[in-house]
């Protein structure tokens, strides 16, 4: 459903803060990213959206931020800001510390079952060990 199709006025939006009080941390849906739409069309306030979402005004004016068209003139686009939210969801994690051929030879012995001490004892035996603690790790 896109937001500019809506013709009617947002007001039978079920309320996500019933119990009045904000939910802490609550992640903003698919469909609330609708509603932020078509209420920034009517130009609802900050304050209005926040309370009928259950989240604060900043969150709110984040999101608004980050579905801005910038160039295109259009204002906010909830598929915008969907967008980028899987885009950060996606880097979300520890990144790999391992590069090049190396990498691709740690990935290599993974598909193959390889534990990772039997990769150590490998890579020792390849790269040879700098002194004999490192010998003495691996048994």
């Amino acid at each position: 459903m896109d937001a500019r199709q809506v013709t009617a006025p947002c007001d039978t939006f079920v309320d996500h803060n019933e119990s009045s009080r904000m939910k802490k941390f609550r992640h903003l849906t698919y469909e609330d990213r609708i509603y932020i739409e078509a209420w920034h069309w009517e130009r609802k306030s900050l304050s209005y959206m926040a309370s009928r979402l259950g989240v604060r005004p900043s969150t709110i004016s984040r999101e608004l931020r980050r579905g801005k068209t910038g160039t295109l003139g259009i204002g906010y686009r909830a598929d915008y800001g969907e967008d980028c939210r899987q885009r950060k969801a996606m880097n979300k994690g520890p990144r790999c510390k391992l590069v090049g051929r190396f990498a691709e030879q740690v990935i290599e012995l993974l598909k193959e079952e390889w534990s990772p001490k039997q990769m150590a004892v490998f890579f020792i035996f390849i790269f040879g060990a700098e002194d004999d603690a490192e010998r003495s790790a691996f048994p």
